[in-house]
Formats: C-alpha cells, structure tokens, sequence
C-alpha cells in the first residue's frame, strides 16, 4: 500500500504548479456547466488524472487502498478559504453506528490536495495545483473523532436542537432545514485544518 501511496504522489508531483485548465486540457476531462458549480469538481478531476496516469501504467487503482480524496483552496495569501467538506447525510435521524462507521471508513485515509485561488478574477480554471499530501489518522485520532460525533449526537440529536453550525475540535456540523427534513453536513472546521497545515510545513 505505501509503495501505490509513494506512486500516487508522483504522479501529483507532476501537475504541481499547473492550471486546472492545463490538467483538465492534458487529460481530455469533459467540462459541463454544472461540473463547474460542483464542489467535487476538482476532486473528481484529480482521480481523474490520476486513474489516467494508472491506465498507462498499471498501477493500482486509487479505490483499491481506500483513499478519499479532498481538494480545498488557499488565497494567494495563503489564507485557507473554507472548511472542509467531508460528508452528508439527508436525514439527520439516520445519524446512527452504521452512518458513523461509513463516515469513518471515508476519512481514515485522505489523499488532501491544495488548490491555489487565481489572484485575479478567481476563475476556477486559472487556479493551480499547489500542494498535496496523504494524511493517515490513527487510533487516536478516530477515538477523539468519535467521542466528538457522540458530543454532537448527545447534545443535538438527543434534545431535539436546531443550530445551523455546531463546532467540535475537529468538526463544523451544519444542520439544513429541507421541508421539515433536517440535513447534515460535516466538515474539517478551518482551525483543525491549520494545525494540519502547519505540521506538514504548508504554512511554515
């Protein structure tokens, strides 16, 4: 498995600087309009390029070591613009042991790749490939995750509360309220993100 990881780094080392123009150009990838407006766009460009990249190759395909890939965007101050996105559910009474072995299963192993914002109009195909790194959590940091999903669980679900963004230390939980049917969407709220900046030497 670290022998595929090494390999797919490489293969990220190789667009590193380019445009998401440039990337979507080399690999022929298909635009639509509503790809544009989606916020996995880029994500999906990615494994893209990368399952292109194995076909030549034979290398492993990405799916096959469980790797989740999330694409999010620094300023050209090297602000970070937003939390991260990691999963949805559509029904907030679904929130069980089955969606929370799912939600870990997803974030164990996470491919991040970091977009740089064009400075100048921020056109989406003008941003570059800037950075990426591989972050493995361990028994730790999935017993911390879960204690704070079961905070959330206790203190919203249990009194039947409705908040808009409910923060843990890892975590932004935002409840949507659709035709009386609550949302969630989970995200890496910034703060956590910075610390995982810094210690890969992003930030520094």
């Amino acid at each position: 498995m670290l022998l595929i990881e090494n390999i797919i780094l490489k293969i990220l080392n190789n667009i590193c600087g380019y445009s998401i123009l440039e990337l979507i150009n080399y690999i022929n990838y298909k635009v639509s309009y509503k790809d544009k407006l989606n916020k996995g766009f880029i994500g999906k460009l990615i494994e893209s390029y990368i399952n292109f990249f194995n076909n030549n190759n034979n290398i492993c395909d990405i799916n096959c070591i469980n790797l989740e890939i999330k694409t999010f965007s620094l300023d050209i101050n090297m602000n970070l613009n937003n939390d991260i996105s990691l999963i949805s559910i559509n029904n907030l009474f679904n929130f069980n042991i089955f969606f929370i072995k799912k939600f870990f299963y997803k974030i164990k192993n996470i491919l991040f790749v970091i977009i740089l914002n064009d400075y100048d109009n921020y056109s989406i195909e003008n941003n570059l490939i800037f950075n990426y790194f591989i972050l493995k959590f361990d028994k730790n940091d999935l017993l911390n995750f879960y204690n704070e999903l079961f905070i959330f669980k206790n203190y919203i679900i249990k009194n039947n509360l409705f908040l808009n963004n409910f923060y843990t230390n890892s975590f932004r939980f935002q409840i949507i309220n659709n035709n009386n049917i609550k949302k969630l969407n989970i995200f890496f709220n910034k703060k956590f993100m910075l610390k995982i900046l810094y210690k890969f030497n992003i930030l520094n």
